[in-house]
């Protein structure tokens, strides 16, 4: 009888003290109320989805064994949380700053082609943003702003503003971040 749970019952002979569960296994039944427990499920929906009567929880809940597969699950899904990279404030900065550094060394790439191709560096190449696009079959080419980098750069920076509270609740949408770009001579001369 898998779903039957095993315990050895001791108590006092005159009936005065309640039974005490000292060895216990629980069923899939129990340890199934327990995760929907730990999840913040109502007592309603975790006897529906158990298929147990309310009375039938209760006395689940009674029981010290319970109790700890309960925080057992919640352990558990903590752990699941925090311990992947997005659940840890400081795993997820310097997985960005890894981000913002990979694609400022792309820029950097992109900037130092523009010292070659004096039409990329007419066109803006130096800020590493601007991309060249073939257009048709011909030798025709586009010069364009590299607007997935620049999406890129301003979710990070947004992501991190948020993180900050500098961005988000109470602050006022249009306010945006603060970038401060140091731009050389040339680029200076483009304002």
């Amino acid at each position: 009888m898998p779903d039957k749970a095993v315990a050895k019952i001791s108590g006092s002979k005159s009936g005065n003290s309640k039974p005490q569960m000292s060895h216990r296994i629980l069923t899939k039944k129990h340890v199934h109320a327990a995760t929907l427990q730990a999840q913040g499920k109502t007592a309603k929906e975790i006897c529906i989805s158990v298929g147990i009567t309310p009375k039938q929880l209760e006395t689940m809940r009674l029981r010290k064994i319970y109790h700890d597969e309960v925080e057992r699950q919640v352990t558990i899904f903590r752990n699941r949380v925090t311990g992947s990279i997005l659940g840890q404030k400081d795993k997820r900065n310097a997985l960005r700053e890894t981000l913002a550094k990979r694609l400022m060394y792309v820029a950097s790439k992109r900037a130092k082609l523009a010292d070659e191709d004096p039409e990329l560096e007419a066109q803006g190449g130096k800020a590493g943003l601007v991309i060249r696009k073939p257009v048709g079959r011909g030798n025709k080419v586009v010069y364009e702003v590299d607007d997935t980098m620049v999406g890129r750069f301003q979710s990070l920076m947004n992501d991190v503003a948020k993180e900050n509270g500098e961005m988000g609740a109470g602050r006022d949408a249009n306010q945006g971040v603060v970038v401060i770009v140091n731009l050389n001579k040339e680029e200076q001369s483009w304002l």
